[in-house]
């Protein structure tokens, strides 16, 4: 622990962190922003946004258990009250057996509201009196229904009354109030219509029916229904509310929305893909979906006493306006971070960078000739071992002018003019012009023809070099006196045709680029075919480009030949020996890019086609005149 604090305080004395490789100053410089940057995001911002993603998502669940949890308690009671008739049935088994007459529940002629007002009876023996009692019992109940099996009955209202019957003997709940034998049946919300002193005369409420089950007879004997308004439910829903744009349903297994902090929404149903995918949504780890283009939080909260179920809905982005805030002052202190580490990283590439300016300053002077230059070491580290090797090659290399360039390269020179003189093409020309002589003195004009030609393509090809530009023209009359000796040598060429555009007589092109492509035809292509071989040279203006064809007639070859003959033009094999032409495509390709050259095809006892292609450009120089 001493070293490492000792080394550290060594490095903070310039001259010695002078000494230090490049590499270790570039490694602290930028190891101390990616430190900062790396803290700073991940202490401050990626911890606050996970740990307050999970608080609030713990807070939203205990917030649904503790809703839904109230909601249940509050089914159990209206569940508890509906047994209400279950204690005090039989003390009013004889005043409810002389209203249905002889106990003939099915047969009652039980009117609306016939159970009202009967004095005659004491305490909880009236069917009133009872409900009344239920009143009692729980403050905020909307009504309390008393319904013989045909659907009539009595009732209680809180503070109104009804402008019309209530018969439900065809709603759901009913028949599955009948068929539950006494089991209560929770009926999500509904509206109650004709209801005085309500405004519209109807109600919003929500309830629990049951059976109430004779216990000598073991028969139904009524159906009483308790419930309560929606009220209760709005605002159990509203105490959940956090965030603004949060919304929270109450549904159930039947996508039914029972109660919602919307309330245009309560009473209407959700679609199947909508239920689902709130369903879905809350059993995943991300717990987030889009709805109408938001990203949402969804969280669902099932009841333990019936198929509701809480949905809690939370726009992420109102979660995440705390963290939003949290999110620029994590920028303001990274731009301070960074303002502070670039100053160290100024002094740092000061370091490096004056010197190698020096450096290349002086590069460029010794690039000019001037080699009696030196610089000036002032470090240790690699640009100091630089300066002080180009020093020391800035010597060597004077000393190696001395000693090489002037003496060497005069020697070489000699040796060079020593091999031209050997091969002088005035030598050939002169020569075969002595043949052409001879042959004419010998009255052999097929001879001195000949010489004459082989001369001309001599003289074409020696001049200058290889790589000059010359007229489209030029190469054209070359190839002619080429193909003339090749005529008289091959009496298998039935045909060889050249026709090239007039407009691209004048156009620039490398010398020496159709008469390798030409001998190649000849020699591989039509040799071996005993007569009829047939040779095209075409070309054609194509846009800015173009493009010349030379095809035979000869034996052609197979797919992978012409593909591995491809690739050895283009150095991606060396699977041929021959040099034509490799050279062709390559002086094409370096002249004018690799989007031109030479592109081979060929089909097997069918023949060859080498196509050319190459930018049209004038050329300017002389014109010279089409040979016959």
């Amino acid at each position: 622990m001493f070293k490492s604090f000792s080394r550290f305080a060594k490095l903070l004395k310039i001259e010695k962190f002078k000494n230090l490789s490049i590499i270790y100053k570039l490694y602290i410089c930028f190891s101390f922003i990616i430190a900062l940057l790396f803290i700073l995001s991940i202490t401050s911002f990626t911890y606050y946004k996970n740990d307050k993603s999970n608080t609030t998502l713990a807070t939203v669940h205990q917030m649904n258990s503790q809703t839904i949890g109230e909601i249940d308690s509050n089914l159990q009671n209206l569940i508890d009250l509906t047994k209400m008739p279950l204690f005090y049935y039989n003390s009013m088994e004889p005043y409810i057996s002389n209203i249905y007459g002889q106990g003939k529940p099915g047969n009652s002629n039980l009117n609306f509201n016939s159970y009202l007002n009967h004095d005659s009876l004491s305490g909880y023996n009236s069917i009133y009196n009872m409900m009344d009692y239920i009143f009692s019992l729980k403050s905020d109940l909307h009504s309390v229904f008393m319904f013989n099996l045909d659907g009539t009955g009595s009732y209680k209202l809180r503070s109104a009354s009804l402008l019309s019957p209530f018969n439900p003997s065809n709603e759901p709940w009913f028949s599955k109030s009948i068929e539950s034998f006494g089991s209560p049946v929770i009926i999500p919300t509904y509206v109650l219509s004709n209801v005085s002193e309500v405004e519209g005369n109807k109600s919003l409420v929500y309830g629990v029916s049951r059976a109430v089950i004779d216990i000598n007879s073991s028969q139904i004997k009524n159906i009483i229904l308790i419930n309560e308004d929606i009220g209760f439910l709005e605002n159990m829903l509203e105490k959940s509310l956090i965030y603004g744009g949060q919304k929270i349903l109450l549904v159930n297994s039947n996508h039914y929305i029972i109660s919602s902090t919307k309330n245009s929404e309560t009473g209407k149903n959700l679609s199947k893909e909508e239920y689902d995918n709130f369903i879905n949504a809350s059993k995943k780890a991300s717990k987030k979906i889009k709805i109408n283009g938001l990203d949402c939080l969804v969280t669902t909260t099932s009841s333990s006493l019936s198929d509701w179920k809480i949905i809690n809905i939370i726009p992420v982005n109102e979660l995440n306006k705390n963290i939003d805030t949290m999110k620029y002052r994590t920028y303001f202190l990274t731009i301070i971070f960074i303002l502070i580490a670039f100053a160290f990283l100024i002094i740092i590439t000061k370091q490096i960078v004056n010197p190698l300016k020096s450096l290349s300053n002086i590069m460029k002077i010794v690039e000019k000739g001037y080699f009696d230059v030196t610089i000036d070491v002032t470090s240790k580290d690699e640009i100091g071992h630089l300066s002080s090797a180009f020093n020391s090659m800035t010597k060597k290399i004077k000393a190696l002018i001395r000693e090489v360039y002037i003496n060497k390269l005069a020697q070489k020179d000699m040796e060079i003019q020593m091999l031209q003189n050997q091969i002088n093409p005035h030598f050939i020309y002169n020569t075969l012009e002595s043949i052409h002589m001879m042959a004419e003195i010998n009255n052999d004009k097929e001879s001195a023809q000949m010489a004459t030609t082989l001369g001309s393509i001599l003289r074409y090809g020696l001049s200058n070099n290889s790589n000059k530009l010359v007229k489209v023209i030029d190469e054209i009359n070359n190839l002619k006196s080429y193909i003339m000796l090749q005529e008289i040598r091959f009496d298998n060429i039935e045909n060889i045709v050249i026709d090239i555009d007039d407009e691209l007589f004048n156009a620039e092109i490398m010398k020496l680029t159709f008469q390798p492509i030409v001998e190649n035809s000849l020699y591989h292509g039509l040799s071996t075919r005993e007569s009829g071989g047939i040779l095209n040279i075409t070309g054609h203006k194509r846009g800015s480009n173009m493009q010349f064809e030379i095809s035979d007639n000869g034996v052609g070859m197979t797919q992978e030949q012409t593909k591995s003959l491809n690739g050895y033009i283009n150095n991606l094999n060396q699977n041929f020996k021959s040099i034509g032409l490799k050279n062709v495509n390559s002086r094409i390709k370096l002249h004018y890019g690799n989007e031109y050259g030479l592109t081979i095809t060929s089909e097997e006892n069918v023949g060859t086609i080498v196509k050319i292609l190459m930018p049209y450009k004038l050329n300017n120089s002389s014109n010279d005149k089409l040979l016959p």
